[in-house]
Formats: structure tokens, sequence, C-alpha cells
């Protein structure tokens, strides 16, 4: 029988939705003050060990001042659990609003805010790796909450997160979303970097322009034993994009330049300096934004109303 509330010290918060099971547990709870129906807080149920507690130490200071990230309001130990709870970020998981665009009940995203959402995803996941040593290892949609009009992407589960130099002791499962976990995920011998991170990203940005994952569907798959003398090609995501067909030639070589190289299957083809990565996603969105370039299709709209009320007012005249 689920649970009606959960306890957190000396409060209890009412269960609204279990968001994740397993070896991290997540719950959506309610305010216990005020709402017990409207989503307030999220409860994360970690596994009580030395591992635990140093992610919980770094979260605890990173976590205020990122964006991307919820912040830690309340950590409580009991047995052999950690229970963090934490300010829930308003809006939808991207695997949510990916199928309601595919059922055609919203209008699917431009190309550019599909990529100023992801360009700012990356340079949060620079702070949560390079300044904080952490690889997350699970970035895909069911992870990720698209705030309201589409502001950005912010990560409501690091309960999978591990330090960099702890990455070997990872526990079978953790950032194992098919298709969007690096090749390198399956492989227990390889130590994990933020590679992984830009690697999965860039699998959730070529699904947001394209509605499908890369390599024919198969993303990081790809990259395993099982498909290695498969030779799936990677097609650049302006070559199946929704979109395609709205932005230059010149725009969409930056958009798949960068797309392409952080899918690359072996870590050592990725971008191996972070600054680059996100300097070259910031280029992106500089050809992007450039005037008349970020809506083409209402520059054109509104050129041609501009054309029909010229010739109606020279025929008036």
């Amino acid at each position: 029988m689920e649970r009606e509330r959960i306890r957190v010290g000396n409060t209890y918060y009412p269960i609204l939705k279990t968001l994740a099971r397993g070896r991290v547990e997540r719950l959506l709870v309610g305010d216990p003050d005020r709402s017990m129906r409207d989503p307030a807080y999220q409860v994360i149920i970690l596994p009580r060990n030395e591992t635990s507690q140093q992610q919980i130490t770094t979260l605890r200071r990173i976590s205020k001042s990122n964006e991307n990230l919820p912040t830690i309001v309340r950590q409580h130990a009991h047995q052999d659990r950690f229970y963090l709870v934490t300010t829930w970020i308003d809006g939808r998981d991207l695997e949510h609003v990916l199928n309601r665009l595919r059922q055609k009940k919203d209008r699917w995203p431009s190309v550019h805010q599909s990529c100023r959402l992801a360009r700012g995803l990356a340079h949060g996941l620079h702070h949560f790796n390079d300044l904080c040593g952490l690889v997350h290892g699970d970035i895909a949609p069911r992870n990720l909450i698209v705030t309201h009009k589409m502001r950005k992407l912010a990560l409501v589960d690091y309960g999978s997160a591990w330090a960099v130099e702890r990455t070997a002791d990872r526990k079978e499962g953790d950032g194992h979303t098919k298709g969007y976990a690096a090749p390198e995920m399956s492989d227990p011998a390889i130590v994990p970097d933020f590679r992984v991170e830009q690697f999965s990203l860039s699998c959730v940005a070529y699904k947001m322009l394209t509605d499908q994952l890369p390599y024919d569907g198969l993303g990081g798959l790809a990259g395993t034993e099982k498909y290695q003398d498969s030779k799936i090609a990677l097609l650049p995501p302006s070559e199946n994009a929704i979109h395609r067909k709205r932005f230059p030639r010149r725009v969409w070589a930056k958009i798949d330049a960068v797309i392409c190289r952080g899918l690359a299957l072996s870590p050592s083809d990725r971008y191996s300096d972070t600054r680059k990565w996100l300097n070259d996603w910031d280029e992106v969105i500089l050809a992007i934004e450039r005037p008349g370039l970020a809506d083409p299709l209402g520059i054109a709209k509104q050129a041609v109303r501009s054309l029909f009320t010229l010739r109606r007012n020279t025929q008036d005249s």
C-alpha cells in the first residue's frame, strides 16, 4: 500500500506521487503547513553510507548557486537511510513534454528554444562537474524539468551523482537510462568523467530537435559491444530536425558540429575541455540570435504583411 505521508525529522509530508524507486527513491510531496495537494518539495531517500554523505555535503554547497538544481532545505538520517527534502522546481518533466508534442497536443519547440535549453543546462553541468568534481551520470528527459515558458531545463534527480574519483565504485544501474547513457557507462572497468554528461546532454538536444535518438534510435547503445560491428552512422540533427528549413546551412553547421562532437561514441573524440564545449554552445546561440534568425518564419510573415499593406495603400491612393 502506498504511504500517504512520510516523516523527515519531526515533520510529516503528504506524498503526492512516487517519482522513482530502487536504490535511490524520490517522492513528490506537498507542503505540510499549507496546501497538501500542490507539489511543494521533493524527498530523496539515499543509502546511508560514506558516498551519499559526500554527495550531500557537496550538493548542499552548490545547489544554492546553481539554478539548474533544486535546493536542499532539510536533511535527516534515520537507520540506514538519508532523507533529503529539496525544493520542487515547478514545471513538467521533459519526457512528459515530448510525449505531448508527439501527440500534437502542444507546438513543437523552435530550434532556438531547444538549443537555448541545452546550452543553459550545459553551463549548469559545468558547475556540477568541473567546479564541484561531481558526475551526475543520468541526464535524461525523465530527470529534467522544463520550467514555465521553457525558460530552462533543471535537474530534479541528483541521487545518482558521484564524486569523480569514486565513479569506479558506482552501483549497477546508475546512469543507465537506455539510449541516453554514454557507451562507457556499460563498462565497469572504465571510470567515467564529465564527458558522459556531454554525450547524454547531446542526446537530449538531438531528441528535442528531431524527436529521435541519434544512431538510428539506439543512442549510446550504438557504442556498446552488442552493436560494435553494426557501423551505424550518425546523421547530424539538421538531417532529421523538425524545423530544419527555418535556418541557413551556416547556422545548422554550428549546431551539428557541437552536438555531433558531443555524441562521439569514444570519449576521446568528445570535448576534452569543458570551456571549449561551452564556448561552442554559446556560439550556436549567438548565430541563431543574429537579427532576423531567431524567428525567421515570423520575419517572413511580417514582410508579406508589409508588402500587402504597401500595395493596398498604393491602390487606395
